[in-house]
């Protein structure tokens, strides 16, 4: 890695769909170090080794573990870093405003919505 690289502030981008993870690093890769898990378990066990991510951005709807679920982990962590990380939720547009209420009450810093823009 070169120094540039690692200068970067270190975002996690949480997603099933390699497209989606794709599209994030695309958009965000210049301004950020993206790193990508493919489930809330890989995310949930990246964020555990690396305390230099700074925000995360998960997609609701995935296998393993979704996005509430990690989103309920990194809240109740005891971990003081973990449990006040940034945790922005992704999800479809088909989903309600009551999803979005949810996803705030849970602990969510802010809500998106694919496709982005």
């Amino acid at each position: 890695m070169n120094e540039e690289t690692t200068e970067k502030p270190q975002i996690l981008v949480v997603d099933d769909s390699k497209v989606i993870r794709r599209a994030a690093v695309k958009m965000l890769g210049d301004g950020y170090q993206v790193h990508e898990a493919v489930d809330g378990m890989d995310a949930w066990q990246q964020l555990q080794r690396n305390d230099a991510i700074s925000v995360v951005f998960s997609d609701m709807q995935m296998p393993e573990m979704n996005g509430m679920e990690l989103l309920a982990n990194i809240r109740n962590s005891d971990d003081e870093r973990l449990a006040g990380i940034p945790v922005i939720m992704v999800t479809g547009v088909g989903d309600t405003e009551e999803a979005k209420l949810r996803v705030f009450d849970a602990g969510a810093t802010d809500f998106i919505s694919k496709p982005f823009e």
